[in-house]
């Protein structure tokens, strides 16, 4: 019997309204078909029913795992990845379930896999997953994406990145990382990538987030930098006043620079 308090105590993603799953054994049968259509219609009904709170067997994700999982087929992919957000990954005593290791090694080959598409997907997915055991044994296919060759990759690396600092700080990341992020935001061609960057450095390392702002205000026009970077420069300066009270003073004179340029957002 559930307790009346369980809904107070996890998390509500959506609410789909709809009828709930009359029969999962219907739809097991649908994810164990060879047709491609069949599993998707499966999946996509499960996940609907997921959302809407309603009971499924213990076995589901084993199931997904052996008939959809090694599916190629787009559509039913991106399903995939919801299912792996929504689907309750732990035991009632808190521990990881053994088929979620089995997930992490797919997710493994997602963060490498030829297409863009899945890699960023990927990298989404673990942002939204504030489980430490799944990130650690994905962190180094994660930092790899920093430097992908198309900036969707790097811009959904770099988020995945921030993300895992908010919820476990940096005990799982390089101890290089910092000159990653300064190299990125050096060289990187890509604005939102850049400010991404910016700001993955800013939470990992105020300190270098500070040398870094100096060197792209005295080393750059700040007008070409663009107003999203120029927004995140200002952003930051702000926090570091309250991180770095000695640097006041300095700090309080970059924003009064800023907000001499034409850029809207240095204002």
């Amino acid at each position: 019997m559930k307790n009346e308090n369980d809904h107070k105590q996890r998390p509500c993603w959506m609410y789909i309204d709809g009828e709930p799953a009359t029969s999962y054994q219907e739809l097991i049968k649908k994810l164990k078909s060879t047709s491609i259509e069949d599993k998707y219609n499966g999946l996509s009904a499960i996940i609907k029913s997921i959302m809407n709170d309603d009971n499924y067997p213990s076995n589901l994700m084993i199931t997904v795992i052996q008939n959809v999982q090694i599916c190629e087929d787009v559509k039913l992919k991106k399903l995939l990845f919801l299912f792996w957000e929504i689907i309750e990954k732990r035991n009632p005593d808190g521990t990881l379930k053994e088929e979620v290791y089995l997930v992490c090694n797919n997710l493994r080959k997602d963060l490498l896999h030829a297409n863009e598409y899945y890699r960023s997907r990927a990298l989404r997915l673990l942002s939204k997953l504030p489980h430490k055991e799944i990130l650690e044994s994905l962190a180094s296919a994660m930092i790899e994406n920093l430097i992908h060759k198309h900036p969707y990759v790097r811009r959904s690396a770099i988020n995945c990145l921030i993300s895992v600092t908010k919820n476990f700080g940096n005990n799982m990341l390089p101890n290089n990382i910092t000159l990653k992020l300064k190299d990125i935001i050096d060289k990187e061609s890509d604005l939102s990538a850049k400010r991404n960057a910016y700001l993955a450095l800013a939470i990992i390392d105020p300190s270098e987030s500070l040398k870094v702002t100096v060197e792209q205000i005295n080393g750059n026009d700040v007008t070409e930098l663009g107003d999203l970077f120029v927004l995140a420069l200002v952003e930051n300066l702000r926090n570091l006043c309250k991180i770095i009270p000695k640097e006041k003073s300095k700090l309080i004179k970059l924003l009064i620079e800023l907000s001499n340029h034409k850029s809207h957002s240095g204002k």
